[in-house]
């Protein structure tokens, strides 16, 4: 039983720390406050209003099977009541409450409220036996008492029935007893190593007799705590990220406490809009009557500095999270973040709950009275390992995601002209909201997870082969035409800048997706890799046509085998000669010795007076 002294004795401590994590000032009431704002460490996050919003200029795309599938859900409106009652029980700031409700759970899922005496009864009735139990613990109105906690609707509305058994259950079940030893007590522990010099557990406990489960739940409450908090800390890296974008976008700039836009619309906006696809007409090739210098000032005029709020955001990783810090070195949460993470655990619990209700309605179809059937009824009331895999999986898909956009992210960094970094921009605004595709026919939600991160990884390394031997080829046609120097400035002009081989860096966080790059080294070319996404796109259009997927599973699938053909067509290239017939290659072949050989017969061709 040292297991349960241990975690017992960190829980408390732990539990705080997350809630610490959780817990977001507001920007503009603590700036003053704080002294040395630079020595703010994450934990002290503070919540800062998103104003870009208004300018956003650049839209995802939309996915038909993803927009049918939400909607369709959506239209239910049907969210497990069990499941949303356990999840807002992870939001409580107590640790001595969760520890004393996690007891109760315990002592009811090893010694359950006797209501049938043999295994013979129906599943349904052992499921409704369960579901009263799980009602009587987590809908408990005392629980939430004094928690300083505001309830969300999740954009959706809960069945009057649903409601109405909430409520029979918070008044059927007894009131959350406030008892004084919670979480490590010295009997408790030696009660559960059986050297209390009794037989057994003095008030006849069965939690005691399985501390090793109660450990369990100790610890899976924590960790899904700290996904939901590795999801949030993604969520807003993205938002920082489409700050950024939407600066570039837009040019913006502070004029009178204000926000205001200095660039006009890119060609894509302005053919959206119903223009005729230019960009500033001829004003826009300043290159051409000016110099490089001229052009560059006239393209950055809304840089300001430190005191406009106007500059990228600083990002670091540590303990598989991403934080980000302002351009003061506070490190900040933004509250569109916060809502984003709402959105999206109204989206999981709507998912979630299609597929308990569809594994509930094929148990209750069932008539086996098998002892199997009694440990799946067991098994599919607990919610708890239901939120353990969405966020478990929901946080590998926004890791996989991050991946894949700081490769296309450290490449907009390098690019200069305004319409590739729009198109960039697109490709890295795609990227954030991309989501699995369920497929409701599925007995549960893993497969869509599964092959959603597959994809990822796949084009994750087809991208990183092809930017990285970009960057290495680039510089090294740069070395090349600098290796024996220029003494004469007037013919370096129209010359890409010479690489300074010294320091190397990394240009968008600490742990860099592409090759190290050095101090004031750029490469405009990669502005390319937009063209990556669009002809996966146009392959996956092609083989779409051609296959005909009926169901979200099978277009993932048909995806997943696109992106591994491109990867292995890029790892093993073919040779030249190989795209043509084998007759072409030897008439190809033929002629290249002939000139080799240099018969004087093209001179004839040529000259043919000279023959007579």
């Amino acid at each position: 039983m040292e297991l349960f002294n241990l975690v017992s004795k960190k829980f408390r401590s732990i539990f705080m720390e997350q809630q610490r994590m959780q817990t977001f000032p507001d920007y503009d009431a603590e700036i003053a406050k704080v002294e040395n704002l630079s020595l703010t460490g994450p934990g002290m996050a503070l919540k800062k209003r998103a104003n870009w919003t208004s300018f956003i200029k650049i839209k995802p795309k939309c996915d038909p099977w993803q927009k049918k599938i939400l909607t369709r859900l959506k239209e239910r409106r049907r969210i497990d009541v069990l499941m949303q009652l356990q999840a807002k029980f992870l939001k409580i700031s107590s640790p001595e409450r969760v520890m004393q409700v996690l007891q109760d759970h315990a002592a009811k899922t090893i010694m359950p409220t006797p209501s049938h005496p043999t295994f013979v009864a129906s599943q349904g009735l052992h499921q409704c036996n369960y579901d009263h139990i799980w009602e009587n613990i987590y809908s408990n109105i005392n629980l939430y008492q004094n928690e300083n906690m505001r309830e969300e609707d999740l954009s959706m509305e809960q069945n009057e029935n649903d409601l109405a058994q909430i409520s029979r259950s918070q008044h059927a079940g007894e009131p959350v007893k406030q008892r004084k030893e919670t979480g490590y007590s010295f009997a408790v522990a030696l009660q559960l190593l059986g050297l209390d010099g009794g037989t057994g557990p003095s008030d006849g406990s069965p939690v005691l007799m399985r501390g090793a489960y109660l450990s369990f739940l100790y610890l899976r409450h924590l960790r899904i705590r700290e996904l939901q908090r590795t999801c949030l800390g993604i969520l807003n890296y993205f938002r920082s990220v489409e700050r950024t974008l939407t600066i570039n976008t837009s040019g913006l700039t502070l004029v009178g406490g204000s926000l205001v836009p200095t660039i006009e619309n890119s060609s894509w906006v302005n053919t959206a809009e119903g223009g005729l696809g230019t960009s500033q007409g001829l004003g826009a090739h300043h290159y051409v009557h000016g110099t490089a210098a001229e052009h560059k000032v006239h393209s950055v005029q809304f840089m300001e500095f430190s005191e406009v709020e106007n500059q990228d955001d600083y990002y670091s990783m540590g303990a598989a999270s991403v934080y980000t810090q302002d351009p003061h070195g506070v490190h900040i949460m933004y509250d569109e973040a916060l809502s984003d993470l709402k959105e999206l655990e109204a989206e999981l619990l709507l998912v979630a709950s299609h597929y308990i209700e569809k594994e509930k309605g094929h148990r209750e179809g069932s008539e086996s009275n098998t002892g199997q059937d009694w440990g799946r009824a067991h098994a599919s009331v607990d919610r708890f390992a239901v939120l353990y895999d969405m966020w478990t999986w929901e946080a590998a898909l926004l890791e996989n995601k991050r991946q894949l956009l700081d490769s296309y992210f450290e490449a907009y960094q390098h690019v200069l002209d305004p319409e590739e970094r729009f198109a960039l921009a697109q490709v890295i605004t795609d990227l954030m909201h991309r989501r699995p595709r369920f497929d409701l026919s599925r007995p549960y939600f893993l497969k869509a997870y599964r092959d959603e991160g597959t994809c990822l990884r796949l084009h994750l390394e087809l991208v990183r082969g092809i930017l990285n031997q970009h960057i290495e080829r680039q510089r090294e046609y740069v070395q090349r035409l600098w290796q024996e120097g220029h003494p004469d400035d007037s013919s370096n002009f129209g010359l890409p800048l010479n690489i300074i081989c010294k320091q190397l860096i990394s240009i968008n966080n600490s742990c860099p997706a592409l090759k190290n790059i050095y101090l004031l080294e750029f490469h405009p070319s990669l502005g390319l890799a937009s063209l990556i996404p669009r002809s996966l796109e146009h392959l996956l259009r092609e083989a779409r046509h051609t296959c005909r997927p009926t169901s979200a599973s099978s277009f993932t699938l048909l995806e997943r085998r696109v992106l591994r053909l491109a990867l292995d067509t890029w790892l093993t290239p073919a040779r030249p000669e190989s795209w043509y017939s084998t007759q072409l290659q030897r008439d190809v072949g033929s002629l290249k010795r002939v000139r080799e050989a240099g018969v004087p017969w093209q001179r004839e061709c040529f000259h043919p007076d000279v023959t007579t």
